[in-house]
């Protein structure tokens, strides 16, 4: 009873552990299966994503290349904006320099602009040279422009400028400072340079006789020294003082030419090699003159340089020469006068030794 007992639970319990082994291989099973339909859902949305890709790959390849395209075309621009620069640097002026060009009376930013331009209209060579012929036409017509126009007001500065330089004021030192310049930039202009010798011969001359006038008959400042009329009576003095006056100047006279036309110009003069004829006869024996053609090419830089230091050494003696022209007639009055009125013969040998001293 007992054995057959046992061995129905034995039994059962085979059964239960069959059962029990099935179930879990169904499990096992329906896992899998899920397993296998997940991997293959993501399957699909891996080709949907290449596929995608793929098309969007397609679509851009046209925009990158139309990047790669106009980045090319910003490379090549760049270069291009860095060589109209470079031109606009080297071939045009700035506003602050075309302005100061319009800027009278003129300063140093003036003749730097008035270089500039010089420097610029000599450089169109170079583009009437190239390929860019036009711009170079175009840019050497609009320094011409500029040049004739500030060459002209600089002209009529040095005329005003003359006739007032005689006043007393606290600026005559930059005022010939800029004269100086501007001597030496119409120097350029050899018609406007001979116009601008004489009008400065004719203002110095002009001025000379007024100081002699006024040395005459009012003397010096606050009458220190005495009017020179006022020795009238003694021929000896009278004379003296005339001559003692037109010393003084005649040295002052040069050494405003000097300052006017460069500080080394007439410093030969002074050591006494050469005289002021001697140096407009030089220079209109070497065709350097004021009447020289002025439309010559030039041999060279050097050659050019020569030629106007040997222009300045020519205007800078005919001012110095021409400064006492108007003064040889009242001058001549007043010795004549003097000569006329002596009867003593030794004062008369007196006033001829001074004359000829």
């Amino acid at each position: 009873m007992r054995r057959s007992e046992r061995s129905r639970r034995a039994r059962l319990r085979q059964r239960s552990h069959a059962r029990s082994k099935r179930f879990c291989q169904f499990e096992r099973i329906q896992a899998t299966e899920k397993a296998h339909a997940s991997a293959t859902e993501l399957a699909t949305f891996c080709r949907d994503v290449q596929t995608r890709v793929t098309e969007v790959r397609e679509r851009s390849a046209d925009v990158v290349k139309r990047i790669s395209s106009l980045d090319r075309e910003r490379q090549r621009l760049e270069k291009r904006a860095v060589s109209l620069e470079t031109v606009a640097e080297r071939f045009t002026l700035s506003k602050d320099e075309r302005a100061a060009l319009h800027h009278f009376p003129p300063d140093e930013a003036f003749f730097r602009a008035l270089d500039r331009a010089r420097t610029i209209q000599t450089d169109c060579e170079v583009l009437l040279r190239s390929r860019n012929e036009a711009l170079g036409v175009d840019v050497m017509e609009d320094m011409a422009s500029l040049l004739e126009d500030a060459y002209e007001q600089v002209f009529r500065w040095v005329q005003s400028e003359m006739a007032v330089l005689d006043e007393a004021c606290d600026d005559t030192e930059l005022r010939l400072s800029h004269l100086r310049n501007a001597v030496r930039a119409l120097q350029e202009r050899p018609v406007l340079y001979q116009y601008c010798v004489d009008e400065v011969a004719s203002s110095r001359q002009q001025s000379v006789v007024r100081r002699f006038i006024a040395a005459l008959t009012r003397g010096g400042p606050r009458g220190v020294p005495r009017p020179i009329e006022m020795h009238a009576h003694d021929p000896v003095r009278y004379v003296s003082d005339m001559l003692a006056w037109v010393h003084v100047s005649a040295a002052a006279e040069r050494d405003f030419a000097a300052d006017l036309f460069g500080q080394s110009v007439l410093r030969n003069q002074h050591n006494g090699e050469e005289g002021p004829d001697d140096d407009v006869v030089r220079a209109e024996s070497d065709g350097t003159g004021d009447d020289a053609p002025s439309g010559a090419p030039s041999e060279s830089p050097a050659k050019d340089e020569d030629t106007g230091q040997e222009r300045l050494v020519a205007g800078a003696a005919i001012v110095a020469s021409r400064a006492f022209d108007g003064l040889c007639r009242p001058l001549e009055l007043r010795l004549s006068q003097v000569l006329d009125s002596l009867g003593d013969l030794a004062i008369c040998h007196k006033v001829a030794h001074l004359v000829e001293f």
